[in-house]
Order: structure tokens, then C-alpha cells, then sequence
């Protein structure tokens, strides 16, 4: 064998090793190309020749590299974007991927229900509620997405006529949006193909506050001149490594009368997967409401468009949490719920289906006072026999107390009365819990209602 069938040879064995000896064993790895985590092999779990052949190949080693590279070729000789998550649009827009919309009508029937449970379960409370859509890139600017594509998109007629059926306060920011679009670039044109710009979000977020301005009048919209603007320049788009050249809009909150009180919080109970979470104080905004907020990546990009608007802000990162509002009622005691979803995010794989269609809210205290079976123990519970192992945890380098005993009675729901506040208990396998402020917890003086 000559030495270039030999040399030839060693180059093909080098570049067959090289990838396999940069295997990504990482167990939490994560792929900035497809922003998710890379597939894992779990053991317990039936392996099949798909799941083994997805591992081995999105854990290859260069594989991102590899794609970038591919990526580019495309772009440069053909004008075509190969991206897993994005496409061409006409003149110059990069959307989504389009696909057909396939519309969820049985989700949609029941999370508009829970929104209207949800409500109730407010209003029984004296807080308001609120429920905000924002609409896709692909819905505003429709008339760019590729050539060939039709676009037809009957979620919202779907989705409106839900929410109106269970009597939803709720406002919607698709069709004043879309008019804005006419003249304005409320969407980059590249830039992150999946949410509003800050211009977007200056407008979305005061179209929003005039709906809440119903109650709170108090509430001020945001004005241009309440932000330091410039602009700045992106280079690639987000979880990519394909190139790009745009100026996008930036907006920053100019006043420093806002207070980041998160910290104060920091052992609140959030979903593994959506652990956005944070606080903000106002000085001398004692006539404004203070707002509970669950919301997506819409505002997760940005939130200097709410952190001032309210006396006290607690954002919380929407859905799965979303499905635990009692328990952030319980800590937050706020005086208005804001809810926002995104259109592509309003659906099972954002919502557990399950736990959003069988929730169970407690009926508010005042109703259930002179129940017959009624058991009401004092603060010192220690001495009753239904209740064991009673414990008050937390309050040292948190506001967060959480009240925690076990019970040998079966009781369906209950109550803490703790000075003006009532809280909900919960109750689950003989475990009843609490966790609230304890600036709103006096130990010596609360009582526990508890109800067959």
C-alpha cells in the first residue's frame, strides 16, 4: 500500500474517532442549536432503536458545528435557511417554522373554563382578574411568511368564543397589534422570530394596562419619555449560531424608584421548568394595586415595561405554575391577578391538561363558617389529638413561613386565620400545609379551621 492510500486511510479513521471521542456524556447538556436538552438514556425506561439512535446522534461530538456549517453553505449558494427552529420568510423576515396550525379544541374549551374558575375564585377574594393574549409573529405579519404558505388561523375565533362562553375578563392584543404593524416594527425583522421587539412590548403592555384600567384607575400607561432608548446591534439569532446584521429596538426603565425585593423570596415554591421569578417595589406608590403576574417569555425578555406600574410587582413565570395560583395567593395576598400567554403558548405542552381540568379551589372562608362539621383549633394545636407534628419552617433569611403538620382526621379543605388575612390550606395524603408571608403571620395569634 503506497503512502497516499495510507494517509488516505488515516484521515478517514481521524474523522470517524474524532466525533465519538467528543461524545457529550454531559448529563444535563443542552443544545443551543435546538434549544433543549439533549436526549438522555434513563435507566427503568424501555429502549428502543429510535430513542438510541436520537442519543447517539444529538450527543455526537461537533454535531453543532457541523450544523452551523451546513446552515451557512445554504444560506451563501442557495439563499435557503436548513435551521431546525427557523425559515425564510419574504423580504428579509425570518419566522418559526410554518406548519399548518392544528387546533386544540378540547384544551381550549377547558383552559378557558379554568380561566373562568379561576376568576371566580378571585373575585370571591376581592382581587381582580385580568387574562392577556398576545399573538405570533406569524399572526402579525402573515403576509411575509414564505411564498406558497396560506395562512389560515382560526384559533382565536376558537378561542375568543371560549372565553367569552365562560365570561372571561380578558383582553386581547392580536388585532391592535396587527393594525400597528401596518407602519410600525413592533417585530424584528430577523431577530428573535418569537416575540415582540420593545417597541411591541411598549404598545402590547399599555393596551393591556387600559383594559385594567377599568379598576384601577390609578394605573398610569407607559410613556416614551419614561425610558432611555437606543439601539442595539444582533449579530446571530437567539439559540443560533446563524448570522445575522439587525438594529433592534431596546428600552430601559430611566427612573431608579423601583426596588428588586426578590431576594425576600427566595425560597418560593416554582416549577422545575419555569423558574423566572421576580419582585419589585415602588416608592411613594401607596394608591397603586399591588399585582400578582404570570407571564411567558413575552416579558421574560424584558421587564422594565411592568417593574414600574404597580406599588408591588411579583412576576411569576406562567403556566405550570400558573396551576399552583393558590398557593401564590397564599404568599402574595395581591389585589389584581395578570395572566399572559403567548398564541403558540396557549396549549398542552405549556399547560398540563391533567391538573388544569381537575384543579379543586377552596370556597372562601366566610362561606364556610357555620358548616356543621366544623373543627376549630386554637394556636396551640400541639394539644389536639387531629393534629401531629406540628411545625412552623422557614422566616430566617426569607419572608416565606410555611406551616406544615399531619392530621389523622380525613378533612377535605381548610383554613388559617391569621389577623386580617384568611389562607388556604392544603391538603394532601393526611399532610395539611401553608406557606405565606410572615409579615402577615403572627404565631401566638392565628387559629385553623378544618372541614370534614
Amino acid at each position: 500500500m503506497n503512502k497516499s492510500k495510507i494517509l488516505f486511510f488515516c484521515i478517514i479513521i481521524f474523522s470517524i474517532l474524532i466525533p465519538w471521542y467528543n461524545f457529550n456524556f454531559d448529563k444535563d447538556a443542552k443544545s443551543m442549536i435546538d434549544n433543549t436538552y439533549l436526549p438522555k438514556l434513563e435507566s427503568g425506561k424501555k429502549l428502543t432503536s429510535k430513542g438510541i439512535d436520537n442519543y447517539l446522534s444529538m450527543r455526537m461530538g461537533f454535531r453543532e458545528n457541523a450544523i452551523t456549517n451546513y446552515l451557512w453553505l445554504n444560506d451563501y449558494i442557495f439563499g435557503e435557511m436548513t435551521h431546525p427552529t427557523y425559515c425564510y420568510g419574504q423580504d428579509g423576515y425570518v419566522f418559526f417554522k410554518v406548519r399548518r396550525p392544528q387546533i386544540d379544541e378540547k384544551f381550549i374549551s377547558a383552559f378557558a373554563r379554568y380561566l373562568s374558575r379561576v376568576q371566580a375564585y378571585c373575585d370571591e377574594r376581592n382581587i381582580k382578574f385580568l387574562y392577556c393574549i398576545n399573538p405570533s409573529k406569524t399572526t402579525v405579519y402573515n403576509k411575509y411568511l414564505p411564498k406558497g404558505f396560506k395562512y389560515e388561523n382560526k384559533f382565536y375565533d376558537v378561542f375568543y368564543k371560549e372565553l367569552d362562553k365562560y365570561n372571561v375578563n380578558y383582553v386581547s392584543n392580536k388585532e391592535y397589534l396587527t393594525k400597528l404593524a401596518l407602519d410600525k416594527q413592533i417585530y424584528n425583522k430577523k431577530y428573535d422570530a418569537g416575540h415582540w421587539n420593545d417597541l411591541g412590548q411598549f404598545y402590547g403592555t399599555n393596551n393591556m394596562y387600559k383594559a385594567l384600567q377599568k379598576d384601577f384607575s390609578m394605573i398610569s400607561l407607559n410613556k416614551i419619555e419614561d425610558f432611555n432608548i437606543d439601539q442595539k446591534l444582533e449579530t446571530s439569532l437567539p439559540v443560533s449560531k446563524f448570522e445575522i446584521s439587525e438594529l433592534v429596538p431596546r428600552f430601559q426603565y430611566k427612573y431608579d424608584d423601583v426596588i428588586n425585593i426578590t431576594n425576600n423570596f427566595k425560597d418560593i415554591d416554582l416549577h422545575k421548568n419555569f423558574r423566572a421569578f421576580q419582585c419589585y417595589e415602588k416608592n411613594n406608590a401607596e394608591d397603586l394595586p399591588r399585582v400578582l403576574f404570570f407571564h411567558g417569555s413575552y416579558y421574560n425578555r424584558n421587564r422594565d415595561f411592568y417593574k414600574g406600574a404597580f406599588k408591588e410587582t411579583y412576576a411569576v413565570h406562567n403556566y405550570q405554575n400558573f396551576l399552583n395560583l393558590d398557593y401564590y395567593l397564599n404568599v402574595f395576598k395581591p389585589d389584581c391577578v395578570l395572566l399572559e400567554t403567548a398564541e403558540y403558548a396557549t396549549g398542552r405542552s405549556y399547560f398540563d391538561y391533567s391538573k388544569l381540568a381537575n384543579k379543586k379551589f377552596n370556597k372562601p372562608y366566610v362561606t364556610q363558617q357555620h358548616i356543621k362539621h366544623t373543627r376549630v383549633y386554637k394556636s396551640n394545636v400541639n394539644q389536639s389529638e387531629e393534629i401531629r407534628n406540628f411545625k412552623i419552617i422557614g422566616g430566617d433569611n426569607s419572608n416565606l413561613v410555611t406551616i406544615k403538620f399531619n392530621t389523622n382526621k380525613k378533612f377535605s379543605y381548610g383554613y388559617l386565620v391569621a389577623g386580617y388575612f384568611e389562607f388556604d390550606l392544603s391538603i394532601a395524603d393526611k399532610v395539611v400545609s401553608c406557606t405565606l408571608d410572615k409579615n402577615n403571620f403572627d404565631e401566638n395569634n392565628f387559629y385553623l379551621c378544618l372541614f370534614e
